[in-house]
């Protein structure tokens, strides 16, 4: 809401400068963007260095920015997974620098104030390139995304596989 406030403001006084004020107004918000993707990237290191027993909920944090860290930091192809249940959940394989393994970073949008719960799970084993294991890196994927909505999925993908 304020961002779109902000950008009417900006594109009334741009009429009357130039254009100028958009010029800033789009600056500004490359940076504050940039500043929430490193804010998600710190939560996500800091709840794997914690074995996924410590989600961090952070505030003011935009779709935008949430959007370019999985763009930035995915290790697949298609980059991240927008559930939409009530909240909106984001979800992704990555790989940053700092955590030296495959994590599923998850992304869960609680509401108000632009608020969000940050957390990853890592995989029971690490995957290969071949095409079973993609297809268990898929299943295992979903099951995360089962268990996060509600459902049953991770223990019946221990029971399957014996993970």
């Amino acid at each position: 809401m304020i961002v779109a406030v902000m950008f009417l403001l900006c594109l009334f006084l741009s009429f009357f400068s130039y254009g100028i004020p958009l010029i800033i107004f789009f600056i500004v918000k490359f940076i504050l963007d940039t500043i929430s993707l490193e804010v998600i990237k710190l939560s996500v290191i800091d709840d794997y260095k914690h074995n996924g027993n410590k989600p961090t909920q952070i505030s003011k944090i935009n779709n935008a920015a949430i959007r370019r860290f999985f763009k930035n930091s995915s290790s697949t192809s298609n980059g991240y997974r927008h559930v939409n249940f009530g909240k909106g959940i984001y979800a992704g394989y990555i790989k940053v620098k700092e955590i030296d393994e495959e994590v599923i970073a998850v992304i869960v949008r609680t509401g108000g104030n632009r608020e969000v719960v940050i957390s990853c799970f890592t995989t029971p084993i690490r995957f290969g390139n071949d095409a079973m294991s993609l297809l268990v890196k898929a299943e295992y994927f979903e099951a995360v995304i089962s268990s996060i909505t509600g459902g049953t999925g991770l223990m019946e993908f221990e029971e399957k596989y014996g993970y």
